[in-house]
């Protein structure tokens, strides 16, 4: 998820490049999993890594761009997706790592990180302004059309009122079996 973020902020001139480092990051991640056996030191090197090559792409960018006289030197973010794709996935990493401190609580923290994680995806790929930046344009208008006008996307199930017999004074009735959590 952390070389994810990253690289989808990163604009390749070669549409094989990011699948490239996609594979190679993830065997590599996995090796060294398999090695090491102690995921919080491994995911700490992979978010250092992964944020150390974000940076040096905004240094390389910069200077590429001040040496061609643009006044503006970084990428054309939209810069609260940015934020928000940041804020969700540091968020996930740091309950990636507090899962294990309490097994009592595992489940919940692990459900809650994957759901952070997944936010933080999302915010990244509408970071690029609309046909900037990553190749997969169909995805991006799909988001950006699913932020705009949720019931308006495609494939996007709308919450829809329940039928009046499962409403018990106002009040949605549950007809689930209790969870066993």
């Amino acid at each position: 998820m952390i070389l994810r973020t990253a690289l989808n902020l990163i604009h390749f001139e070669s549409r094989w490049a990011r699948p490239a480092i996609m594979i190679t990051g993830g065997t590599v991640i996995f090796m060294l999993q398999r090695w090491i056996g102690e995921s919080m030191w491994l995911q700490f090197g992979v978010a250092f890594v992964a944020l150390g090559g974000l940076v040096m792409y905004w240094i390389v960018y910069a200077w590429i761009r001040k040496a061609r006289g643009a006044d503006r030197l970084l990428p054309p973010y939209r810069w609260l997706y940015v934020s928000l794709g940041f804020a969700m996935s540091g968020l996930a990493c740091s309950l990636y790592v507090t899962e294990m401190l309490s097994h009592r609580l595992y489940w919940a923290i692990h459900s809650v990180w994957h759901i952070d994680a997944a936010l933080g995806q999302f915010f990244i790929l509408l970071a690029w302004p609309p046909n900037k930046g990553i190749r997969n344009f169909e995805s991006q208008a799909f988001l950006a059309k699913f932020i705009e006008n949720r019931a308006a996307a495609a494939l996007v199930p709308v919450a829809q009122q329940p039928p009046r017999h499962h409403q018990a004074g106002g009040q949605i009735v549950h007809r689930t079996p209790a969870s066993k959590f």
